[in-house]
């Protein structure tokens, strides 16, 4: 056994090591780049015909719950692709952040 290791280039195996590492880290961010839903809500007071008064919660929510994505009103939450800079605060944001990308919408009634 130690005949194997002695004649491996120490080289190599560094070389080697550093691809898996790079392998893992790269799986890493595609998941974290992956789209993921948020909640959204009105504002209090908020006027639903405008964009910046529904909030989005920075807290992914898995998938919309409930009776959100039940209905055709009021939208309720939102999956979003973010790719960089920073996480959109509001809908309006959402929409005209470039690196934003709303891939669907879930409403309630």
């Amino acid at each position: 056994m130690k005949n194997i290791f002695k004649n491996l280039n120490k080289g190599a195996l560094v070389a080697l090591a550093s691809a898996g590492l790079f392998a893992i880290s790269w799986t890493t961010i595609e998941s974290k780049l992956a789209p993921q839903w948020y909640q959204v809500e009105l504002k209090e007071n908020g006027d639903p015909e405008n964009l910046e008064d529904f909030e989005i919660n920075p807290i992914s929510i898995g998938s919309p719950t409930g009776d959100c994505d039940l209905g055709t009103i009021t939208l309720c939450a939102v999956k979003l692709e973010v790719t960089s800079g920073p996480f959109p605060s509001n809908m309006d944001e959402a929409e005209n952040f470039p690196a934003v990308n709303i891939t669907a919408r879930a409403h309630k009634d």
